[in-house]
Formats: structure tokens, sequence, C-alpha cells
């Protein structure tokens, strides 16, 4: 019984931290007024080129939003409403955003481990 306890009591934790961090991940300042200085060469590197709702269709210059402090641009004025709707949905097709999905992947991934690590050396109870 006690043992049973117990693992609930891990999983109850492991829940409550994970939901800790998706709130602190996921309540990020949604736009930023400051841009980082990019090298030329790394701006072309991460130049828009085709649209990300329409995969393949090149970008209209002149059809854009600013997200997050960085210019979306759209093939045409449905496609930047469709992003307008659910932004987050399109992020990982962009390269001027990759570097930040990539980087919170990476700290997600390392909470779980070091919340897995804590749940390992929780002694049990019998």
């Amino acid at each position: 019984m006690r043992s049973r306890v117990l693992r609930i009591t891990k999983l109850l934790v492991i829940v409550l931290i994970s939901l800790t961090i998706v709130t602190v991940i996921g309540c990020k300042k949604k736009t930023e007024t400051t841009t980082p200085d990019v090298p030329e060469a790394q701006a072309k590197e991460i130049e828009q080129t085709v649209c990300p709702v329409m995969a393949g269709n090149p970008i209209n210059k002149n059809v854009f939003v600013e997200y997050q402090g960085k210019k979306v641009y759209f093939c045409c004025n449905d496609c930047k409403a469709k992003f307008n709707a659910d932004p987050e949905k399109y992020l990982d097709k962009l390269p001027q955003f990759r570097d930040e999905m990539e980087s919170m992947k990476e700290q997600a991934e390392q909470t779980a481990d070091e919340m897995k690590k804590a749940a390992d050396k929780m002694p049990d109870i019998e």
C-alpha cells in the first residue's frame, strides 16, 4: 500500500514539475522589440524565401507581419490571416525561428532528464 502511495506521489511531483516548465516556456513574451545583430553572411542564410502557410509558394515582400520582432512574409493576405490565427503552428517552417525552436526543444529535453533523475533518487517507502 505504501509503495503504491509513493509511486502516486512521485507521479504527481513529476506532473507538477512538467506543468510548471510548460507554463514558464509557454508564457514567454510573444513579441520582442529588438532584433539581434546578425552578420550579413548569416542574414542571407536565414532569409525567408517561401510562404510558411503554402509551402513552396514564393513570398511577396509587401505581405508580412512582424512576429516576435522578426518579419514573416507570405505569398498572399489569406496566408497572413491563417498565420495570425495560429502562428506557433508555422514557426518550424521559418528559418528566422529555427534556432529558437531548437533551443526550446533542447531545454525541454534537458528538464525532462533532470526530472527523471530526481524521481529516481526519491527513496521507495515500503
